[in-house]
């Protein structure tokens, strides 16, 4: 009966753990899919002769904390040609946890935010924040949100980066 009791307990508490991030994240202003704001040049040096295409990409903010990633490919400079024969691929690259409002550095109102990132041996989990401007979305150092790639720093980094923000994809 103890063993039952506990395996019980187990499973309450593990199916809390999910819905309270879904309940963090409910009203979360990230919820929804962004763009970078960058187009990014990328060179495929394994053809002959290399091929230029131009990237931007896309994030997914989902309620149960998962981000999904992908890249878009384009035929020129300014990111509006879709470049057809090549592969988009979209995949699961961190969760999140929106913790709530508060007033950042810069004096602005924002939302502080976790990232977890599961590595093959290691799970690497930073906090840092963001603020929604004019429909643009900027984070705090700790994190970059790359056309081609996305990654967090080891340390909560407070400033916001102005410079690499996204945008609500269209």
């Amino acid at each position: 009966m103890r063993y039952l009791f506990l395996l019980l307990s187990v499973i309450a508490f593990t199916g809390c753990s999910e819905d309270n991030n879904s309940k963090n994240n409910e009203n979360s202003p990230l919820l929804g899919k962004w763009d970078t704001q960058l187009c990014e040049q990328i060179i495929d040096s394994s053809n002959t002769p290399p091929t230029t295409t131009w990237a931007k990409g896309t994030y997914e903010f989902f309620q149960n904390g998962d981000i999904l990633f992908s890249t878009n490919s384009y035929t020129d400079s300014n990111c509006t040609t879709i470049a057809f024969n090549t592969l988009n691929t979209t995949s699961s690259i961190a969760s999140f946890l929106d913790l709530g409002e508060t007033t950042l550095e810069e004096g602005i109102s924002g939302n502080k935010l976790n990232i977890e990132l599961q590595g093959p041996d290691q799970t690497i989990s930073t906090n840092g924040f963001y603020t929604i401007n004019n429909n643009t979305l900027c984070f705090s150092l700790s994190y970059s949100f790359e056309p081609s790639s996305f990654g967090i720093s080891l340390s909560e980094r407070a400033p916001i980066d102005f410079t690499d923000c996204l945008v609500p994809a269209i």
